[in-house]
């Protein structure tokens, strides 16, 4: 179920690290960055990554034909059909190894922007393509894909005439793999700027580069004949895809991998992608082949008339492709000065419309206007708020409530018409009802008026303006212009790159307190940082990822939010505790029914690893039954060893999969299984395991217990639960799915319940090692419990969740005898009860 990423693996070694050294999680430590390096350079795939390295010769690398086979395998004469023979082979090997030619592949309907453009010309420009090859499912849109189409070099050339909706990540593999394989050169993501002749790496024979955590295929050089792309087409064609880190980690002979110079030009960047952006700041790029943007991450509008004066390494390399030198122009526009005095009145607006709940967050919001603002605050609203909260608000001094008529949407009046038009008739500060006030607006409100920058423009969360501001005007002047679907935030920002000098532009301070914090908005409630007290303003997004906190729950929330909500509420941002820490003590007697329950959805087999599961329990746990919920009954050799095995005491119990949860639609298969096991541990309590989880021992010290998970570097893992029916913990992290998001994987199924553990202390029992994994690295590099030269210690888990899907190879009774490492171990030990190998 958890799929790591590189920021959720960073704040997972982090926690580490500081739950070490017994260090509060509000506190800084000047040496953790180090660590969190050491420990990157640690994992598993970086050494994989120093064992091709090793195998390297400077910036060569002898190339290794793939050994004939006497007889090819049906694999082998379908990779023959894609890739031609090459008559002039020895000829070939005194020249350029890979031809100058350049691929990219377009298999998505989003706009083609214009940093799309700056890759296209880049490979024009600067690597002097002799031929671009845009294969693409449909044919970009937009009005930079016009200028794309008059490089000369460039054809289009279609994907498919079948080409699929949805587009997997094997289909793209293949496709880039086949049209190397047919033609040979050089593929560039859409993402990535070339940034100068690739001479020496198309001497080679396969060439990728390096990222935070394994590799990138963002830039792939290859010859047609280039062994390692037959080696890993293979895995396409044999059914058992593997990335490329996994090819080349068995084979690193065959690969040459550039250390930074084809990706990133240092090895921090990747865990900061937003440098490249970031003003007055200069990343040195000079030694680069390219480098990759994550642009659509952020997404900042840029055009060329901006790049002119963007002061940032972006900045240069955009310059540098489209205008052809990167010197920085000096602005011939002026920019906005501010007066000697304040020109904005010190009044607040806020806008409320339609009936909704008046939440904390919300009274926090005007709370924090009010202390830092010192302003009177006018509610624009059709319909006054109820409730507990609101009574709270209306005793904020100098609040008056003003009716008002909601904006008439069948007319395509929008809340952006009713705050411009406030700001024109009345002036002063706009504030959205879920944004923060950390500090004076002083400075700005010297300013004719201020926005604050958003992903797609300018953002209207917080609107600092004049009396009849100019800006103001012009935009409700465009606004008249445009169709009824256009993008306010864009409509802004072009306003202003027309205009500078009408309009103060806050790049971050007026809604999140870092670049990156738009990668993913909902890191104030799952992360403890205090990097926000520089901003003016913090915009939450809380409808996102409402929480429906209460004053109460706040005094120990430990994350980013519970900071400011405290620092607003009860006037600090640190934990409120009286010096103890609450803990969940185990009972004289047993709470959790000694019954085992199983979740099964859909028709699909029943292979050897879901019998081991089902046979551990069975043999260490020993509980009275075994529950397998579903809604189409296991079938099957395997399941009939099951059945055989255990006898009586295993049963199917029909199921039905849930398709929502609190009006909340449920799509994905998974958190169908996630909702299912919580119901049934309500109501009959119990031990819940996933089907590639592996007992060990008796659960009964852990049945003591109320409530029982264990950890994960991502949060908690829920493919073990201990629970007795009824459990409050369980309620209230149930109870927490009313605001699910079923497009967000392991938000709620494992992170929630670490948020809520720190919550509840008292509620839960967390299991550090023994329900998870034996090592905590073992979650930086899940297949280690498969590597046959690695045995883990496991001889004091309770359980192991091995997280089948990383191995996803099928095995039976015989060939466990004699498996090699960690998984061979704990196989026999479920199915023949030794661990050594078995020899016949």
């Amino acid at each position: 179920m958890p799929r790591l990423t590189p920021r959720r693996i960073v704040t997972g070694i982090t926690f580490l690290i500081v739950a070490s050294l017994g260090v509060s999680l509000l506190s800084g430590d000047d040496s953790q960055g180090a660590q969190v390096y050491a420990a990157k350079r640690s994992h598993p795939r970086a050494r994989a990554m120093d064992v091709m390295r090793d195998r390297e010769q400077g910036h060569g690398i002898q190339k290794r034909k793939a050994p004939k086979q006497p007889e090819p395998s049906v694999v082998d004469r379908k990779l023959n059909a894609v890739v031609p023979k090459r008559d002039d082979e020895e000829k070939q090997k005194s020249q350029d190894q890979i031809p100058n030619i350049v691929h990219f592949f377009w298999l998505t309907d989003q706009e083609f922007g214009f940093h799309h453009l700056l890759s296209v010309l880049s490979a024009h420009k600067l690597l002097g393509a002799e031929e671009i090859m845009f294969h693409a499912a449909a044919k970009p849109k937009g009005r930079w894909w016009k200028e794309a189409e008059a490089v000369p070099t460039l054809s289009l050339i279609p994907w498919g005439s079948d080409a699929p909706e949805k587009v997997s990540r094997q289909m793209e593999v293949r496709a880039r793999l086949e049209s190397l394989m047919q033609h040979g050169g050089i593929y560039l993501g859409t993402d990535t700027i070339a940034l100068r002749p690739f001479g020496e790496l198309r001497r080679l024979d396969c060439v990728m580069g390096r990222t935070g955590d394994g590799l990138s295929d963002q830039v792939l050089l290859a010859s047609q004949d280039a062994s390692f792309l037959k080696t890993w087409y293979k895995t396409l064609l044999q059914g058992k895809f593997k990335e490329a880190i996994e090819v080349a980690a068995k084979q690193p002979d065959l690969l040459h991998v550039e250390d930074t110079r084809l990706t990133r030009p240092r090895w921090t960047d990747w865990w900061d992608l937003s440098n490249l952006y970031r003003e007055g700041e200069t990343v040195d790029f000079s030694d680069s082949y390219a480098i990759q943007l994550a642009y659509d991450q952020y997404n900042l509008g840029h055009t060329p008339d901006s790049i002119l004066t963007l002061d940032s390494t972006f900045g240069r390399i955009a310059r540098t492709v489209y205008h052809g030198a990167p010197e920085l122009k000096k602005s011939e526009k002026k920019v906005a000065e501010p007066n000697t005095n304040a020109v904005v009145p010190n009044i607040v607006h806020y806008l409320w419309f339609g009936e909704k709940d008046f939440q904390l967050h919300n009274l926090i919001s005007m709370m924090s206007a009010r202390q830092q603002l010192k302003a009177p605050i006018m509610f624009h609203t059709d319909a006054e708020p109820a409730g507990r909260y609101w009574a709270e608000a209306k005793l904020i001094d100098e609040l008056t409530v003003v009716e008002c008529e909601a904006p008439n949407a069948t007319l395509g009046e929008t809340v952006e018409d009713a705050i411009l038009q406030i700001l024109r008739e009345e002036g002063g500060i706009y504030l959205d009802a879920d944004v923060i006030v950390v500090k004076p607006f002083d400075n700005l409100m010297k300013y004719d008026v201020t926005m604050g920058r958003s992903p797609h423009g300018l953002s209207f969360s917080t609107v600092i303006a004049k009396k009849k501001a100019y800006f103001v005007q012009k935009l409700q002047k465009m606004r008249k212009t445009r169709s009824e679907e256009f993008d306010w935030e864009e409509l802004a920002l072009g306003a202003a790159v027309d205009r500078p000098d009408l309009v103060h532009v806050e790049e971050s301070a007026l809604s999140r307190p870092r670049l990156s914090d738009w990668m993913d908005p909902s890191l104030l409630f799952v992360e403890n940082d205090s990097g926000w007290s520089d901003n003016f303003a913090i915009k939450l997004f809380y409808d996102l990822y409402a929480q429906d906190h209460n004053q109460y729950d706040i005094v120990n929330l430990r994350t980013t939010f519970g900071q400011i909500a405290r620092s607003v509420y009860y006037g600090s941002p640190r934990l409120i505790t009286d010096g103890s820490q609450p803990r969940l003590y185990p009972r004289d007697d047993y709470v959790v029914p000694n019954v085992v329950h199983y979740v099964w959805l859909t028709c699909h087999d029943f292979r050897f690893h879901h019998l081991l599961s089902v046979l551990s329990a069975h043999r260490y746990i020993k509980p009275d039954h075994i529950y397998i919920h579903s809604d189409c009954a296991p079938s099957g050799h395997n399941w009939e060893v099951a059945k055989e095995k255990i006898g009586e005491i295993l049963e199917v119990v029909p199921a039905e999969q849930p398709e929502e949860i609190f009006g909340n639609p449920i799509h994905n298969i998974p958190h169908r299984s996630d909702i299912t096991r919580m119901d049934v541990l309500l109501k009959q309590g119990g031990i819940y395991l996933d089907w590639d989880v592996f007992a060990f021992k008796s659960f009964d010290p852990l049945r003591r217990y109320d409530y029982v998970m264990g950890n994960e570097i991502a949060g908690l893992n829920n493919g073990v639960i201990l629970s007795k029916p009824n459990a409050e913990f369980l309620r209230i992290w149930y109870d927490n799915y009313r605001h699910f998001d079923d497009g967000k994987w392991n938000f709620h199924s494992v992170m929630e319940p670490w948020r809520l553990a720190s919550e509840h202390p008292n509620l839960i029992h967390m299991e550090l090692t023994g329900l998870s994994r034996p090592d905590w690295t073992d979650w930086w590099d899940m297949k280690r419990v498969w590597n046959e030269d690695v045995l883990e210690d496991w001889s004091e888990a309770y359980a192991i969740h091995f997280i089948y899907s990383y191995h996803n190879e099928e095995h039976n009774p015989e060939d466990i005898k004699r498996m090699r490492g960690t998984f061979g171990e704990m196989a026999r030990w479920v199915y023949y009860g030794q661990k050594e190998a078995i020899e016949d």
